[in-house]
C-alpha cells in the first residue's frame, strides 16, 4: 500500500488480485480519476464540474485494483448499486418544442441556412416526463447499462439533487500518452425489425447523399481542428457503419500525435458540428437566439481525467433524473436537404432509447 498527496487528497491504492502482483512493468501506484461533465457552451460560457469519488474499483492490464480517496474536501460520494425496484410508469409525458414547434424552428434553420449564416445547426428537443412514483437514478441507470453494451455509461450526481446519465454512442476524445483518437459520428437510421429490414436501414444509411454530407461536414472540422492545434500523423480510418440498440450511425475514427495538454485538444474538439453545428460560432448565435432552454450536460463532454490522460464522451442518449420527473434530450443535424418531419422521427427513435425503459410509456410522436 502506497499513500501519495495529490491536491489535497490521500490516496491509498492496493491490488487486489493475484494477476496484479505477478504483472510486469512498473510497481502500483495509486489512481485519481476526476469523473465530471463539461457543459455544452452557450455563446460565452462554459461549464465544468469534476468529482473525485470517495472509492474507486478498477481494471487494467495487471488485474483489479482498488483506490480509496479520503480527508480531502473534493472527495464526494457517488451513487450506489443497491437492490433494484421496478422503474415506474409514465403519468405525463410532452414535447418541448412540440411538433408544430419543431417544424417552425427547422424552418428558421433553413432560412439561415439559405442566407449563408451556417452550413448545419443541431437543433435540440426536451421530452418531459413525469413518473407515476419516484424514479430512481441508479435503477433506470443499471437498465439502460445492461441493453445498451459497446456504448460509454455515466452516472453523475448533480448540484441540487438528482442525477445526469446516459449512455453516449460517441467518443469525442481519448488520450493516451502522446497518441489522441477522436471520431465523426454523423448520420442516424433506425435499426429495422428483422434481420432484412436492418441491413436494409443500414445499405441506406450507407448510401445517403444527404447523410454523407452532414458526415463530411464532420470529418473535416475534426481533421483541420487537429491540424490548427498541432498534431501531427493524423490519421483519417475508413468510414463505417456502426450499430447501436436503436440506430446505425455513419461513423469515421481519426488517430493523431498531440503537441498539446488535453484541456486544450478537448476545447479544439468540442463542440464538434454534430453536437452544435457548422461553423460553430454561428451555429452557437442560432441556437442561443431559437433555443428556449438550456442544453447544459447534453451535448456537452462527460468524461474521466487522470495522469495518464483521459477520456470524453458526448452527452448523449441521455436524461436528468429528480424525484418523479425525467427530462430525455435528443437532437438532429439540418442541413439544406433536411425534412422537418424525418427530422422528428429521428428524434423520437434517439428519445426512445431511455424511454423505451419505462414501462406503459406512451407512444413517443
Amino acid at each position: 500500500i502506497r499513500d501519495r498527496d495529490v491536491t489535497g487528497v490521500q490516496t491509498c491504492a492496493l491490488p487486489i488480485s493475484a494477476e496484479q502482483e505477478r504483472a510486469p512493468g512498473p510497481a502500483l501506484t495509486p489512481r485519481h480519476h476526476w469523473f465530471g461533465v463539461r457543459s455544452f457552451p452557450t455563446v460565452n460560457t462554459t461549464l465544468e464540474r469534476w468529482l473525485l469519488p470517495r472509492w474507486e474499483l478498477g481494471r487494467d492490464r495487471g488485474g483489479a485494483w482498488l483506490a480509496l480517496h479520503r480527508e480531502g474536501d473534493e472527495a464526494v460520494d457517488l451513487p450506489m448499486p443497491h437492490d433494484r425496484t421496478p422503474l415506474p410508469s409514465v403519468a405525463q409525458i410532452h414535447h418541448e418544442p412540440d411538433e408544430a414547434g419543431w417544424h417552425d424552428r427547422v424552418a428558421q434553420a433553413h432560412q439561415a441556412l439559405a442566407e449563408g449564416a451556417i452550413r448545419k445547426v443541431v437543433l435540440a428537443r426536451r421530452t418531459v416526463v413525469v413518473t407515476e412514483a419516484e424514479l430512481d437514478a441508479v435503477d433506470l441507470f443499471v437498465a439502460l447499462a445492461q441493453v445498451e453494451p459497446g456504448t460509454y455509461r455515466f452516472l453523475l450526481p448533480m448540484t441540487g439533487g438528482g442525477a445526469y446519465l446516459g449512455a453516449s454512442p460517441e467518443r469525442i476524445l481519448q488520450v493516451r500518452g502522446e497518441v489522441c483518437e477522436t471520431e465523426a459520428l454523423a448520420g442516424t437510421r433506425p435499426r429495422g425489425a428483422t434481420t432484412t429490414e436492418d441491413e436494409a436501414q443500414r445499405a441506406e444509411l450507407a448510401g445517403s447523399l444527404k447523410d454523407d454530407d452532414e458526415h463530411a461536414i464532420v470529418g473535416r472540422w475534426l481533421h483541420r481542428q487537429l491540424q490548427l492545434a498541432g498534431c501531427r500523423d493524423i490519421e483519417v480510418q475508413p468510414r463505417e457503419t456502426k450499430g447501436f440498440r436503436r440506430v446505425w450511425h455513419l461513423c469515421t475514427p481519426i488517430v493523431a500525435r498531440r503537441p498539446v495538454d488535453d484541456t486544450t485538444l478537448l476545447s479544439a474538439l468540442h463542440p464538434s458540428p454534430d453536437l452544435c453545428g457548422e461553423p460553430r460560432a454561428g451555429a452557437l448565435q442560432f441556437l442561443a437566439q431559437h433555443e428556449d432552454f438550456q442544453r447544459d450536460g447534453y451535448c456537452g463532454a462527460v468524461g474521466v481525467r487522470h495522469s495518464g490522460g483521459g477520456e470524453w464522451a458526448a452527452g448523449l442518449r441521455s436524461a436528468w433524473v429528480a424525484g418523479r420527473r425525467l427530462v430525455v434530450p435528443a437532437g438532429a443535424g439540418i442541413v439544406a436537404a433536411s425534412d422537418a418531419a424525418a427530422e422528428w422521427r429521428e428524434l423520437n427513435v434517439k428519445a426512445s432509447v431511455v424511454l423505451s425503459l419505462l414501462p406503459s410509456t406512451p407512444e413517443v410522436a
